[in-house]
C-alpha cells in the first residue's frame, strides 16, 4: 500500500514534536541539576565559613600567650581583647566584627586605631562577645542567617569583663 503525502507530513511532524518534547525534558533536567548543585555548593560554603570562623577564634584564644583576656567595646563593637607584654610594652589584639567581616587588630596599647583598621579575616554579619563564668561567650551570625556560638575558657588566663552595661 502506498502512503500519500499527508501521511508522510503527519509522520514528520509527529517525529519533530517528539524530538522537541525530548529536548524540553532534557533542558528541564539540566536546569534542575544546576539548581541542586548550586544549592549544595552554597550550603557547603556556608558551613565551611561557619566552621572556619569558630575554629579561628577558638585557635586564636587557645594559642594566645596573653596575660589577660578581656571583653570590651571597640568603637561600638564588642571585641575579644588579648593583652600581651612584648619587650616591656603592652600590645593589644582585638577580635571584633565590623563592616561585614570578622577582623583582627594588633596594636600597642594607647595607640588610637579605628575599627576599619583591622585585618579582614572572614565574612561575618554580627558578633556578640561577653564575659561569662570565667570565660568568654561568643555568638556569631553570618550573612546567610546561620548562627553559632562558642564558650572559650582557659584556667591559666584571667578573663576580665570591661564592658559596662
Amino acid at each position: 500500500m502506498k502512503k500519500n503525502g499527508t501521511e508522510n507530513r503527519i509522520s514528520v511532524i509527529a517525529a519533530l514534536l517528539l524530538l522537541a518534547l525530548f529536548a524540553v525534558f532534557a533542558v528541564a533536567v539540566l536546569v534542575s541539576g544546576v539548581r541542586i548543585a548550586d544549592k549544595v555548593i552554597t550550603e557547603r560554603d556556608g558551613a565551611r565559613l561557619c566552621r572556619d570562623t569558630v575554629q579561628y577564634v577558638t585557635a586564636r584564644f587557645r594559642q594566645s600567650q596573653s596575660t589577660a583576656v578581656s571583653v570590651e567595646d571597640f568603637h561600638g563593637q564588642p571585641a575579644l581583647v588579648f593583652s600581651e607584654d612584648i619587650g616591656g610594652e603592652v600590645y593589644l589584639t582585638r577580635i571584633y566584627c565590623y563592616d561585614g567581616y570578622l577582623r583582627e587588630l594588633f596594636a600597642e596599647d594607647g595607640i588610637e586605631m579605628g575599627a576599619e583598621d583591622g585585618e579582614k579575616l572572614l565574612s561575618l554579619a554580627k558578633l556578640e562577645v561577653r564575659e561569662e563564668r570565667g570565660g568568654a561567650h561568643l555568638s556569631f551570625m553570618w550573612e546567610n542567617g546561620e548562627t553559632g556560638q562558642v564558650f572559650l575558657y582557659r584556667e591559666d588566663l584571667p578573663v576580665v569583663d570591661e564592658v559596662t552595661e
